[in-house]
């Protein structure tokens, strides 16, 4: 099947799953063309070099303008439909410019002539699946909705609900909220966990791994947890005095997190490496005994770098998100702690102890990604709707 995908933009820093993703699908053999609202900044086009992306057709305002008049009718369809969704000034706005720059990807979606189009976000995305729908007669048109998504709530989002021949998510947790949704009318909603790239991983070696090494990654915002991580890690640290933590990520609680760092004492047991290619940070994770992941963003849900750790041998010590229970099961596989001081102190000391239950979770977390997280797994029950849709004549 020749699929395309519509990305608000491709590649983006924080968005390596979709890598992963379309990494998978063309391993099953289907020709997978992206369709970008915005250019990547210069770091990430680079990284994405490196990583052999598939084709990439971008927009513009500019570029778009000169196929107004051969999309006028489009227009006229599609404004008042945003007109009446927007909720707010700015998202009106916002909106109509999406609308605007992306008719070169509706002529480029007329002239490529995919038999499925997915799209990658569920937020300003839509109003792109609108605009196929009104313009592409016949085409599936399939959507996923992840956290921000639902956080975002923009009326478009909820509106397209009804038109969209198939949605997915990623959580059982997220069902309910997209089925109380306006107009989610009879559209099925797929629950698919977002996989990892076992290929990618299976490389690294667990030789050497540190009893008492720590890694936190991820982006330096205050929800993420990294300064609980450091508050507990100083309590380990007290009765662990040889025990050492990476952190890995950057961002704008940057240098807070390095004033704490000198405050609390630990700069001679804390390493702050910034932001790191993947091949770092999973070589961290094969010699680490834990992640330290402490997160609470409204919108976290399942995150990657857990499951790369379950895979990698570092056991996961996280907070209760939204779904997490679908991925980690306490005591099983990894730790679920409450966000209280010395939650994951109090089990990480426990744990350090007791060598029989760290190696039956590292066995269990491997066995948890393998079989149920897998990228090439998950992928191929995308590759099964996007079959019977184009079997069928979509929804």
């Amino acid at each position: 099947m020749k699929i395309a995908y519509v990305f608000t933009q491709f590649p983006a820093k924080s968005e390596t799953f979709a890598l992963t993703d379309i990494g998978s699908v063309r391993r099953l053999g289907h020709q997978v063309t992206v369709y970008s609202m915005r250019r990547p900044v210069q770091e990430n086009a680079k990284k994405e070099d490196q990583r052999q992306a598939p084709a990439v057709r971008y927009s513009s305002l500019l570029f778009a303008c000169a196929f107004i008049p051969f999309y006028f009718k489009l227009l006229l369809r599609s404004l008042p439909w945003i007109f009446k969704e927007s909720s707010s000034i700015g998202e009106l706005l916002k909106s109509v410019y999406v609308c605007i720059s992306s008719l070169s990807i509706i002529a480029r979606l007329k002239r490529d002539a995919p038999d499925v189009v997915h799209l990658f976000w569920g937020h300003y995305p839509a109003i792109v699946g609108f605009m196929i729908k009104s313009e592409l007669d016949g085409t599936p048109v399939t959507m996923f909705l992840g956290a921000y998504d639902l956080e975002k709530n923009l009326g478009t989002t909820k509106s397209f609900l009804s038109m969209a021949d198939a949605i997915f998510t990623h959580t059982y947790e997220n069902v309910q909220r997209i089925k109380r949704l306006r107009g989610c009318g009879g559209a099925k909603v797929n629950v698919v966990h977002r996989g990892v790239d076992l290929s990618g991983l299976e490389r690294y070696t667990t030789a050497g791994r540190k009893r008492l090494s720590f890694v936190s990654a991820g982006r330096l915002t205050r929800c993420k947890g990294v300064f609980e991580a450091l508050q507990n890690f100083k309590l380990i640290l007290e009765k662990y005095p040889e025990s050492f933590l990476d952190v890995f990520g950057d961002g704008p609680e940057k240098a807070r997190i390095e004033d704490t760092i000198l405050g609390l004492g630990l700069e001679s047991s804390v390493a702050m490496h910034g932001h790191q290619a993947q091949d770092t940070i999973f070589n961290a994770l094969s010699k680490a005994s834990f992640l330290l992941c402490l997160t609470s963003c409204k919108g976290e849900r399942l995150p990657n770098i857990v499951k790369e750790a379950m895979f990698l041998g570092a056991v996961p010590i996280t907070t209760r998100t939204p779904g997490i229970q679908e991925l980690v099961r306490d005591g099983v596989n990894g730790v679920l702690v409450e966000k209280d001081l010395g939650s994951a102190a109090r089990a990480i000391t426990q744990l350090i102890e007791n060598d029989r239950a760290l190696a039956g979770m590292r066995c269990e977390g491997r066995k948890t990604i393998v079989d149920s997280f897998s990228g090439d797994v998950s992928m191929r029950k995308y590759e099964k709707v996007w079959h019977e849709l184009v079997g069928g004549g979509g929804k």
